[in-house]
């Protein structure tokens, strides 16, 4: 701890004698110091609680706004992530899962400031079609620890999706979606604004069926896949500024097949994840503080089939927060709050044992365990801020508590410091902890309730010379303690500490007045060894009753993501309202095993090219939008790691999208 008191002592030495002498408060020069003339930063709140911009923001910060989103013609989330440094989306058969630095599950999403996530479960969040991201103002990243501020489970980084409002989007929006892979969709927005009152409202559906898989059913007839379906409804209503309600309600179905990398068994499964909430908002201001009182409902229930086997989870959380934040000496900010949460999961998954033995028609008899019990928690948080800045510098101090019902209380902290160190040069360097939540095989098992932990030191370079230009150096080290892996052949593995350090390069540049190129690059190398698995194999009951457990143990290479992964995106204007983007990625190997470790196989990634084609005002007085997205359009035939086996990348797919404003 303290080399890195000390370098970041260093830094604010530094910063004290790049930055100029006079003082400024927030919300002045320093907010668009970094601005040029026609640029338009959208505003981030997730890095501090309080809107500003993602350049000056207490974090590596990120904002996607709607104007991108429309441009490249993202799909899904999983797109939209996969275009950023640092994040691998892995396609599998149950849906995409996200890495961020190499860490599986690491990343906390939400919805409107709602956790997208349950006590019990780190790969809930569904990042496909699941949902849409026609009601998507912006989505807001923050990279690295985010606890102090958003609790547990903000570990790795925090992806915030934000809703439209009327006041960005008013008026009617209709469009229809279809493709290969029976892609098809439609939806529709209503947006009506006053000055004193916003109210938006979104509904959609949409069906596709992926990878058009024939599989063997258990009565041996040949099979194909039912289409996935979503659907959709978002409302985002806001009076006068200081009232706030918003909710989403949603019903999925992804439909999909599962391969066996020891017998080449192929199967059947089906996953639903919806997730509601209701959320309302109450702020005002008091002299130079403003405060907030903020409650939701979320409710986020959890079905999954595999072949005949079928488990199904409810989880509801009710939250309540109070948010306090106050400007101190013209130059600091103070942010205060606290919290409670109390959540109720039924059906919490202790032991699930299904294997791609039970298909095999001779093994008909072949009953896999599925263990599952219900349980109920709460938890109490209280975390503060503190920020102060001189000249063109800042730091920040940060800490959280919080004590579960559960399990043990925990304390995670933050502190960083930021400068200009020229007009278009910035500096920022964080360092931050935040836990996860324990597995619920954990909880009722006596097992080990040692939450698992992270901390992170950063550093960002970033260089804006000129209008259009951007240039981005992020290092991070971080270091893990009490890691432990859910295996799918029923157990956890023992608890490990490991550590990764890396680098992550992002690129602007403009060649010509209408073509850009975009460019990032990630690195990440950790010293992981193998995780250690002892799973209870069966139970032996002698006569006088007593009881011995009969254990097998089995090694197997860390889950990870490639150790590099590289994008190039040419983003080209036409023509007035003709846009064109070509994005080629690719990534080093991905390592997996299969069958306790019987199985042991690398994948290798090859190079992928992606463009969309975005016309707009084609008819006049129509206000309308086509966008054409081609993913794979080379073709290329890959595989990728999913649970059991092998699962086909992505072949050539087309989507063509039709929008109209009234």
């Amino acid at each position: 701890m303290l080399p890195i008191i000390a370098c970041i002592a260093m830094l604010a030495l530094l910063g004290l004698g790049l930055s100029s002498a006079s003082a400024h408060a927030f919300g002045t020069d320093e907010e668009t110091m970094l601005m040029f003339v026609g640029e338009v930063e959208p505003a981030i709140t997730v890095a501090s609680r309080q809107p500003e911009s993602p350049s000056t923001a207490p974090a590596m910060a990120t904002v996607i706004g709607r104007a991108q989103i429309e441009r490249y013609g993202y799909r899904t989330l999983a797109d939209l992530l996969a275009d950023q440094p640092g994040f691998y989306m892995l396609g599998g058969g149950r849906g995409t899962v996200p890495y961020f630095r190499g860490v599986r599950n690491g990343i906390l999403f939400m919805y409107d400031g709602v956790p997208i996530t349950t006590d019990v479960t780190k790969n809930f969040a569904p990042l496909d079609m699941e949902y849409s991201l026609g009601p998507i103002e912006q989505v807001e990243i923050t990279t690295g620890p985010g606890s102090v501020l958003w609790g547990t489970d903000a570990f790795a980084a925090v992806v915030n999706i934000v809703p439209s409002s009327a006041r960005s989007r008013a008026g009617v929006h209709i469009s229809a979606a279809g493709g290969t892979q029976h892609r098809a969709g439609a939806d529709l927005s209503l947006g009506h604004a006053t000055p004193d009152l916003d109210v938006y409202l979104y509904a959609t559906s949409a069906r596709a069926r992926f990878h058009n898989d024939e599989y063997r059913s258990l009565d041996e007839r040949s099979s194909t896949i039912d289409a996935s379906k979503a659907t959709e409804l978002v409302a985002n209503i806001n009076y006068r500024d200081w009232f706030h309600l918003s909710g989403r309600w949603s019903e999925t179905e992804r439909n999909f097949t599962m391969r066996d990398a020891v017998n080449d068994l192929l199967w059947d499964g089906s996953r639903q994840t919806p997730f509601n909430y209701v959320k309302m908002s109450l702020t005002g201001n008091h002299g130079p503080a403003h405060y907030s009182l903020t409650g939701y409902l979320q409710q986020s229930d959890f079905k999954q089939r595999d072949a005949d086997i079928e488990r199904k989870q409810e989880n509801t959380s009710s939250y309540l927060e109070f948010l306090w934040d106050r400007r101190f000496l013209g130059r600091g900010l103070i942010t205060a709050g606290a919290s409670w949460r109390a959540s109720d999961v039924k059906g919490a998954v202790i032991r699930d044992s299904f294997q791609p033995d039970f298909p095999k028609p001779e093994e008909q008899l072949f009953v896999p365990t599925l263990d599952q019990k219900d349980f109920s928690s709460d938890l109490y948080a209280a975390f503060t801020q503190v920020r102060y800045r001189w000249g063109k510098s800042e730091m920040w101090l940060g800490a959280r508590y919080e004590d579960h019902s559960e399990y043990a209380e925990s304390i995670s902290y933050s502190t960083g410091f930021q400068t200009a160190l020229h007009d278009t040069l910035r500096l920022k360097a964080s360092y931050g902890t935040a836990y996860r939540s324990p597995y619920s095989r954990q909880l009722f098992n006596s097992d080990s309730l040692n939450q698992e932990q992270i901390s992170t030191l950063s550093t960002q370079l970033a260089w804006k010379p000129a209008s259009g230009h951007h240039y981005a150096l992020t290092l991070f080290h971080s270091r893990i303690k009490h890691h432990r892996n859910e295996d799918p052949y029923g157990g956890l593995s023992r608890e490990a500490a490991w550590e990764s350090y890396g680098a992550e390069l992002a690129l602007q540049t403009p060649i010509t007045r209408s073509l850009s190129t975009v460019a990032t690059f990630s690195w990440v190398e950790d010293n992981r060894g193998d995780e250690l698995y002892q799973v209870r194999a069966y139970s032996i009951v002698r006569p006088d009753g007593s009881r011995e457990d009969v254990y097998e143990s089995w090694s197997q290479p860390a889950n990870t993501s490639p150790e590099w992964m590289a994008r190039l995106s040419i983003d080209w204007n036409v023509a007035q309202g003709h846009n064109f983007v070509l994005t080629a990625a690719s990534a080093g190997k991905v390592h997996a095993s299969y069958s306790k470790n019987a199985v042991t196989t690398s994948y290798s990634s090859p190079i992928t090219l992606n463009a969309a084609y975005t016309i707009n005002g084609l008819f006049e007085h129509w206000g309308d939008r086509i966008t054409l997205r081609l993913n794979n359009i080379l073709d290329r035939n890959y595989q990728q790691p999913d649970v059991y086996g092998p699962v086909k990348g992505e072949p050539f797919s087309a989507t063509l999208i039709w929008s109209i404003a009234f």
